[in-house]
Parts: C-alpha cells; sequence; structure tokens
C-alpha cells in the first residue's frame, strides 16, 4: 500500500506498475471516524446461500471494530502504525455497537438514531453486494444447497458515512480473548443454524 501525496510516493506507486500485472488505485479517507482516537474500521459478516435453487443474502447485525496501533494524524501517511488498522494492532476485543458510544468516539451525537443511520447505510451497501454476486454464484453440480461467508469491512468517516472498504471471500473469526471466540462462535453459528439449516 502506498500513500500518494508527494512526488516521492508518486515515483514509489508507478514504480509499483512494473511489479505487478494489477494494481487498485482509490481515494484514501483523510476523515475517518476515531475509535479512542485511532483509525478504525468494522469486521463484520456477510452470508449468500443458495436453497433449493434459490438465492439469498443476509448480514450481520454484529460487527468486529480493528483500530490502528497508535494515535491518527494526517500526517506521516505512510506509517502502519498510524494508518492501518488490523485486529493485532488493536489493544482489546471491540464489538459494534456494543462498543460503538461517545466514550469511545469522543462524540455526544451517537445514540440509537445514529446507529439505525449507520445500519441503514450498511444494508444499502449489503444490498448492491448482494445484487452483485446472485449474477455469478453458483453451486458444484454434485452439491444441492450451499452457503458462504464473506468478511466485509467497512470504514465510517466523521460524518457519519459508512464506506465499503473490502469483501474478503473468508472470514475470519480470531480474537485476542478466548471469552471473544465463544461469544463470536456462539453469535455465528446460531445465526447460520437460523438462516441455514432450519431452511433446509
Amino acid at each position: 500500500i502506498i500513500v500518494i501525496h508527494d512526488n516521492k510516493t508518486l515515483t514509489q506507486a508507478k514504480q509499483l506498475l512494473q511489479k505487478y500485472d494489477n494494481v487498485l488505485l482509490s481515494h484514501y479517507i483523510t476523515n475517518p471516524l476515531l475509535f479512542k482516537n485511532r483509525k478504525c474500521h468494522i469486521r463484520t459478516f456477510f452470508l449468500v446461500s443458495i436453497l433449493h435453487n434459490q438465492f439469498n443474502a443476509y448480514m450481520c447485525d454484529l460487527g468486529r471494530i480493528f483500530t490502528a496501533k497508535k494515535e491518527y494524524v494526517q500526517e506521516d501517511w505512510n506509517n502502519t502504525d498510524i494508518h492501518d488498522t488490523h485486529m493485532k494492532s488493536t489493544d482489546k476485543d471491540y464489538f459494534f455497537p456494543e462498543d460503538f458510544n461517545n466514550t469511545n468516539l469522543n462524540r455526544h451525537d451517537i445514540n440509537k438514531d445514529t446507529i439505525e443511520n449507520i445500519y441503514s447505510q450498511i444494508k444499502n451497501i449489503f444490498t448492491a453486494m448482494a445484487k452483485i454476486v446472485s449474477r455469478d454464484v453458483k453451486l458444484y453440480p454434485n452439491i444441492k444447497n450451499g452457503f458462504n461467508i464473506f468478511g466485509v469491512d467497512l470504514m465510517i468517516t466523521d460524518k457519519l458515512e459508512v464506506i465499503l472498504i473490502e469483501c474478503n471471500a473468508e472470514g475470519t473469526y480470531k480474537s485476542k480473548e478466548p471469552g471473544t471466540h465463544i461469544k463470536l462462535e456462539k453469535y455465528l453459528f446460531n445465526w447460520i443454524d437460523k438462516v441455514i439449516f432450519q431452511k433446509i
């Protein structure tokens, strides 16, 4: 990842074109919503299924919050401790919307309405993803029913606008604390049971 902000980093980015067949160019979000004064993103899950020849997609209403290691500043753009958000750089396990509050976000306007607004935006993003995935997803010829869970990374700006960062083919369920892993497993397996196995 190279953040282009001067001639030197532009040259570095151009050199990537000689190394890779494909590169992705995107607008860098310079106004992220900060969690404990750190840049963050939400990892949530997107489940798609084909049951009895019927395509369906589901949005998980639980998310993990991952932060950068150091507090955010709008400079030192190539410092991964400031600008990269991962589970390993997060000090403990946090959940959305459980830990998404005015204390952790240093705001005074996070309430039930703002959380519902964020969920509404996520639903719109997932609806668009479902339309895209539904065009090509298929089962193997010898399988009657199937499903897959994708790991979706979302970032929220300081204007509370939700932006899709990426949709990963696989979701990760790792955690820092054993209790978190049990909580996450229980939630996800209950979700799968409800939308997949009970319907089958």
